[in-house]
């Protein structure tokens, strides 16, 4: 299946805008470690690299090495990006760390649509200060814990999220039944 789509040119970054070419030519200087990761990434991504080595978080068990291939990702990235109806005008926020394979599929999942990022160093709760629009964001569960405590609002004025990184609580459960925000 080919897909057509008009890619945005450029990420917001912690506040600053880094236009792709700057990130294809290296120009670019990162402030904090989420920073250079994420360029990093996006760099070797931007640049075509078939390959890339992940560390996995460790969510799930011991932190360990893998390799996915490009095609691979991509094909993930297009599963997601169809099953919640994301359109490339959307905006997503990246918000887990980009280190490791969660933060680097949500990079992935916004470039093979073109979809607006906004990245933002992880935090317990990434929509505290975000004021646009989001669509799409993954979330940790107790980033949705403290979201829903402390910013409803906004999680009510995203459109979809989803959860991973480890099992939600049947009281995290209820508390989202009422949300606005689709959550998978």
């Amino acid at each position: 299946v080919i897909h057509q789509h008009k890619m945005n040119e450029s990420l917001l970054l912690n506040g600053q805008t880094f236009s792709f070419k700057e990130i294809i030519e290296g120009k670019f200087t990162a402030q904090t470690p989420f920073e250079k990761s994420t360029l990093e990434f996006c760099q070797r991504w931007l640049n075509g690299e078939k390959e890339f080595a992940l560390q996995t978080s460790g969510s799930t068990g011991t932190p360990k090495k893998i390799i996915l291939t490009r095609s691979a990702m991509e094909a993930s990235a297009w599963q997601t990006v169809n099953a919640l109806k994301l359109k490339a005008d959307d905006t997503s926020l990246i918000c887990l760390d980009t280190k490791y394979i969660a933060g680097q599929m949500m990079l992935v999942r916004s470039f093979v649509l073109g979809i607006n990022i906004v990245a933002v160093e992880p935090t317990g709760n990434p929509l505290e200060n975000i004021e646009q629009q989001i669509d799409f964001v993954a979330l940790v569960p107790l980033q949705l814990e403290n979201i829903i405590n402390y910013s409803r609002e906004r999680l009510d004025r995203t459109r979809c999220a989803i959860i991973g990184g480890a099992a939600v609580s049947n009281s995290l459960k209820e508390k989202i039944q009422n949300s606005k925000c689709n959550i998978f």
